[in-house]
């Protein structure tokens, strides 16, 4: 990381509890307004990451910048791939359009890592809808962050 110092207190809780659960290299994903996906390469050290538009975000931004695109529930899954009224079509693209590009992000975060099998860990507000609708195998941990935060508290008083 060119500034550490910049690394979101979250981030590092949820890398620290993903580093808790799997052996490195992972991919460590946190879903909020940002999704945030994190490289840790096999020596457990952070080496970068990728933010993009979390998908309730993507969904309020076309919902409130388009005329007639109606607001979606992104926890059911969608009724079929290809909808066939604005609504289920809205849906199926910001479900399966968020899993598809999780799926294309993660191989290639794999792929830089040099580690083709890293563990994917997910924390944060990500639909069910959309982890079910991925290829990639998502180990998901409401409590990630809290966990991380154990695991640096228990660490710390230790001494």
């Amino acid at each position: 990381m060119d500034n550490p110092a910049q690394l979101g207190g979250e981030l590092l809780c949820a890398i620290v509890g993903a580093l808790q659960r799997c052996t490195p290299p992972c991919v460590v994903v946190n879903f909020d307004t940002a999704t945030t996906l994190l490289a840790v390469d096999s020596t457990g050290a952070l080496v970068g990451g990728s933010i993009l538009p979390g998908p309730q975000c993507s969904l309020s931004a076309l919902v409130r910048n388009t005329a007639q695109l109606p607001q979606v529930e992104l926890e059911a899954r969608p009724r079929r791939l290809l909808g066939a009224n604005t609504a289920d079509c809205l849906h199926s693209g910001i479900v399966y359009g968020t899993a598809a590009m999780l799926d294309g992000m993660v191989a290639q975060i794999r792929a830089a890592l040099g580690a083709p099998d890293a563990p994917v860990v997910a924390t944060g507000t990500l639909p069910d809808s959309v982890r079910t609708a991925c290829a990639t195998d998502i180990v998901y941990r409401e409590t990630l962050v809290l966990e991380g935060l154990y695991w640096i508290w228990k660490k710390n008083t230790r001494k």
